[in-house]
């Protein structure tokens, strides 16, 4: 019996996005990479403005950016009650 190497074989991204189908997943995966990588560099730019601003640590301007999006956030439906 041969064993066909099927699940030692897995790529990264079917770990990572394992809804998305075979047929198509490069491209879908480059999408999705794009985006979070867009993220990711106007986060960074925000923070470091904030910082430069304010004359704090990048952590610290990090934190309160995370802070004020998670009060804007628990505004909405359910976390209203808070």
């Amino acid at each position: 019996m041969t064993h066909c190497g099927f699940h030692r074989q897995r790529r990264r991204s079917d770990l990572l996005f394992p809804g998305i189908p075979g047929r198509g997943q490069t491209q879908v995966l480059t999408q999705v990479l794009a985006v979070i990588e867009e993220k990711a560099r106007r986060n960074t730019k925000l923070v470091l403005e904030e910082s430069a601003a304010q004359k704090i640590l990048p952590r610290e301007a990090a934190m309160r950016l995370a802070l004020k999006r998670l009060e804007q956030a628990m505004t909405f439906k359910r976390w209203s009650i808070y």
